[in-house]
């Protein structure tokens, strides 16, 4: 079956496919390890809650396009520069629609902070980016797809890791008071700005300022 000329594509085709889905696995998990472990539990977590609901608007963004273009493309190839930029047209607007909806519900939705998911929202943009790799698929061209989204990923695993490296968190955060080794169960401000909470280990509770001045 290999022996004709078809066949011979479709599985050098399959192979570049194969070959992005396992490049991206190694790099998504050597890199994700990373991160994880730079970021800690609690914004490791915030991160991914953010990934999460950008994942879940970009069913929008998306649009299900994908089979019905290829579909188009394979069966019409003389409709092709209508069908690419029809479908580019239809998922930048789709987009638009999701970010505008995200950041407007950020506030809402939003971990800790909702600037997390308003940059990350960018990402929303993205399909309209990748119709040519339709195109590409319907050629069984998917060589030249596959090294452009590897080089893409390539680079934004050594962004990650350069932000890693150069001790970036997830946004401005500071210590407001360092406690040391008490074990606070709850907090809240007075019309001070002092703080209070509960001491745990100590049965008491403290009132400090910020820098940790105990009043």
């Amino acid at each position: 079956m290999l022996a004709r000329p078809g066949a011979r594509a479709a599985a050098h085709h399959f192979g570049w496919l194969v070959a992005e889905k396992a490049a991206r696995l190694v790099l998504n998990v050597g890199v994700g390890f990373a991160v994880a472990r730079h970021l800690g539990p609690a914004n490791f977590g915030e991160l991914n809650y953010a990934l999460a609901v950008v994942g879940i608007a970009s069913l929008l963004a998306e649009l299900g396009l994908d089979s019905v273009v290829r579909r188009e493309l394979i069966q019409s190839p003389e409709r092709a520069v209508a069908l690419v930029v029809s479908t580019w047209a239809l998922r930048l607007a789709g987009g638009a629609l999701a970010y505008t909806g995200l950041v407007l519900l950020s506030g809402w939705v939003a971990p800790a902070d909702p600037r997390l998911l308003v940059i990350l929202g960018l990402t929303l943009f993205q399909p309209s980016l990748m119709v040519a790799d339709l195109w590409f698929q319907a050629r069984l061209g998917a060589k030249f797809s596959v090294w452009a989204q590897l080089s893409a990923l390539i680079v934004g695993a050594v962004v990650r890791l350069a932000l890693i490296a150069a001790d970036a968190s997830l946004s401005n955060r500071r210590v407001w008071a360092d406690v040391g080794k008490h074990s606070p169960a709850g907090n809240c401000l007075d019309r001070d700005g002092a703080a209070w909470y509960a001491d745990v280990g100590d049965a008491c509770c403290v009132r400090l300022r910020e820098a940790g001045e105990v009043l």
